[in-house]
């Protein structure tokens, strides 16, 4: 997961001030991480594939049988050993951007 470190001491220098970068490119940032999430999970959306979003989907009915729900579990597991690392990321670059500005 290079390319997740690469972004993360990207960010450090950042929030050190060692390196400015306008919102827009905090914004283009953020659209680049989103997409190395989805192509490192495989092609599952990163952001559909956070935990909060599985909990909310397993206590959903459906008609799936215990042995497939396994299946399940277990992909989403791998995934988000990819994943978790990506959407922390998010979340700080996140945390730059002015919500105000990007509300009008």
């Amino acid at each position: 997961m290079q390319v997740v470190n690469i972004y993360e001491k990207f960010l450090s220098c950042v929030e050190s001030g060692n390196s400015t970068v306008s919102e827009k490119g905090i914004l283009q940032i953020l659209l680049d991480l989103r997409f190395v999430g989805d192509v490192l999970s495989g092609g599952k959306s990163s952001s559909t594939n956070s935990p909060e979003m599985q909990t909310k989907q397993d206590f959903l009915p459906s008609a799936v049988t215990k042995t497939s729900f396994r299946r399940k579990q277990s992909q989403l597991q791998a995934d988000s050993a990819v994943i978790e690392p990506i959407n922390k990321l998010v979340n700080r670059l996140s945390q730059r951007l002015d919500p105000i500005d990007w509300a009008t």
